[in-house]
């Protein structure tokens, strides 16, 4: 009779814990005996005991051991769980902090559950049987407390799952391997979900883990070249950076995108997890800017228009900041990039930015990010853990060099930002990040401060909100007034709107009731079968998101001057080089939020 255990998994990554279980029982049910051999599933969370009984239904020697796996016996040990996880639980676990990061506004309740001595377990299971597999998931401390069991020898393998809070890169054998185990490359999955160690006693065996091994390293390394040396995105990128130099009508200048339409590089929930470890288990200092926070962002603007014809434009907070805190509770706030919030109410969102010196931020599919700009109106300092990875004409607006050393400063542990510090990031944002300043940089850079009226057109907007689109409409109106016509009617902008907003995107959060009613115009209804009205008297026409109003902009470009023309170009990725082409001969002036290009 031969035992195979299965060990706690970690539950920061409850979809990835759920897959180990059925890798898992697939690979016992593809190589044990069914009516022979045993199965121990370890798992502290008593809510999920009628699935993992559901999923073993068919096995007849399965024993779940409600318990938490320890070094030494216990009789208890503190778990916690949030009331609004229910009825499964599936993020119960000891760390409170990481359940606040999920549940940054839940309701967190203590519970106790069984500990059970890893070394008693395994004694057991060795009693009268073999220990063919111990899986154990390397976001938990199993991994350690199994290395030094004295038991360990009667175990022929060992199983360290992966997930995406913990990668390869966080998994240190070398005790296992002065124990007598090799790697043998992956039991389950694919390459980078799971280690095999296992015990080998003859040189066959020895051989055939190494073999197993060296397939699994090749098969990641021809990933790699796939992905990030010869992949589809770079032969894409050098396709177009030739085209650009053989065709008339391209240059080099063009090119804005040097991925070629390519998304960025998710930064990695293990990436985001390990920096929180960090900066929570070391001691808390102060920092402050070395340097002036930022220069006049106009001037890297001009530069980039001179080589690039096109304009940086960077997201934009239009309401009033909140006054910063005094003494916030957190050193980093508990609302975490790539998790989901339950937040129904914008007050209390913010108000957890408030509590908190840093708020922890990253790019998401394009750089910009209305995060950013939440946490500095919140009065925290935006932790942006990429920040030193932002290309140079993107995001031009931020403190990007202070952001970025703030973000090296915090790799060597937690660090507090002083005072003068958060009130110059808040002055920064006050500065350059409104709405109003927006608007204002955007009339300046086209040579139009003098403008007293302007057409607003953006036709989906209505029903489809596009951040840069509305946050630029509302700068308009904050500068404005009702000399910002709008074309196709934005209602849930205003203060007074019967809009339900909350089935806006991001339920609403910035960009809804935060202009005065009275702003809006008699004539926000025009339609586009109404141009020749609309542009009568303006000047200036901008047109929200050129890339989803090609139509309207190319019909007012016909019945407008180019040079009092603004388009914005506000998607995640820049746009490609033959757009670029397009706008330079268009005459207008562009103005684009993702420039991917170093110089």
């Amino acid at each position: 009779m031969s035992t195979f255990i299965q060990l706690p998994l970690d539950p920061r990554d409850p979809a990835s814990a759920q897959q180990q279980r059925r890798r898992f029982h697939d690979y016992v049910t593809a190589t044990a005996e069914r009516d022979r051999d045993r199965v121990i599933l370890v798992e502290p969370n008593p809510n999920l005991a009628a699935q993992l009984r559901a999923q073993w239904v068919d096995w007849p020697h399965v024993e779940i051991v409600n318990a938490a796996a320890v070094m030494n016996e216990g009789d208890k040990i503190t778990f916690f769980r949030a009331v609004e996880d229910a009825p499964d639980f599936a993020w119960m676990g000891p760390d409170e902090r990481a359940l606040r990061r999920r549940f940054p506004n839940g309701q967190i309740e203590q519970v106790e559950v069984p500990a059970q001595g890893l070394s008693d377990l395994l004694t057991e299971a060795a009693s009268g049987s073999d220990i063919a597999l111990v899986a154990i998931d390397a976001g938990t401390p199993s991994l350690e407390a199994v290395v030094s069991l004295p038991v360990l020898h009667q175990v022929n393998s060992i199983v360290i799952t992966l997930n995406d809070v913990t990668t390869g890169n966080d998994v240190d054998v070398r005790g296992l391997r002065a124990r007598g185990f090799s790697r043998a490359g992956r039991a389950w999955g694919e390459a980078g979900e799971s280690i095999l160690l296992t015990r080998a006693s003859t040189a066959a065996e020895r051989l055939d883990g190494a073999l197993a091994e060296t397939r699994s390293r090749l098969g990641q390394l021809i990933v790699t070249a796939r992905d990030h040396w010869v992949g589809p995105a770079q032969r894409q990128a050098a396709a177009t950076h030739v085209r650009s130099r053989l065709r008339r009508d391209l240059s080099a200048s063009d090119v804005l995108d040097p991925a070629a339409g390519h998304a960025l590089a998710p930064v990695t929930r293990a990436r985001v997890e390990e920096a929180l470890r960090v900066a929570a288990s070391s001691p808390v200092s102060t920092w402050e800017v070395p340097t002036p926070l930022s220069n006049d962002p106009m001037v890297l603007s001009r530069e980039c228009h001179e080589r690039h014809g096109v304009w940086p434009l960077s997201f934009s907070y239009p309401g009033p900041p909140l006054p910063i805190n005094d003494d916030p509770e957190f050193l980093v706030s508990p609302i975490t990039p790539g998790l989901p919030y339950s937040f129904t109410d914008e007050a209390e969102y913010l108000a957890t930015y408030t509590n908190a010196y840093w708020g922890l931020t990253h790019r998401k599919a394009g750089w910009d990010c209305f995060r950013h700009l939440e946490i500095m109106a919140s009065g925290a300092v935006p932790w942006m853990l990429d920040a030193d990875e932002i290309p140079r004409y993107s995001m031009v607006h931020y403190p990007k060099v202070a952001m970025a050393t703030a973000a090296r400063a915090l790799r060597g542990g937690g660090r507090r930002p002083d005072q003068a510090t958060r009130h110059a990031f808040h002055r920064h944002l006050e500065t350059h990040l409104t709405s109003r300043a927006m608007a204002r940089y955007m009339l300046d850079a086209a040579g139009l401060m003098d403008a007293r009226s302007v057409l607003f057109v953006d036709e989906r907007l209505p029903h489809h909100a596009d951040y840069l689109s509305v946050l630029t409409l509302i700068g308009l109106k904050q500068l404005l007034g009702r000399e910002c016509r709008v074309m196709f009617p934005v209602d849930y902008i205003y203060d007074d709107t019967l809009v339900d907003v909350s089935t806006l995107y991001g339920r609403g959060f910035g960009y809804t009731r935060v202009v005065p009613g009275s702003a809006r115009g008699d004539n926000e209804n025009m339609g586009a079968g109404a141009v020749d009205t609309a542009i009568d008297g303006v000047d200036a026409v901008i047109v929200g998101s050129v890339t989803r109003n090609g139509d309207s902009a190319n019909c007012l470009l016909e019945l407008f001057p180019a040079d009092r023309t603004l388009w914005i170009h506000g998607e995640d990725l820049p746009p490609t080089v033959d757009e670029v082409a397009r706008y330079r001969r268009s005459k207008v002036h562009m103005f684009v939020r993702s420039i991917h290009v170093s110089r």
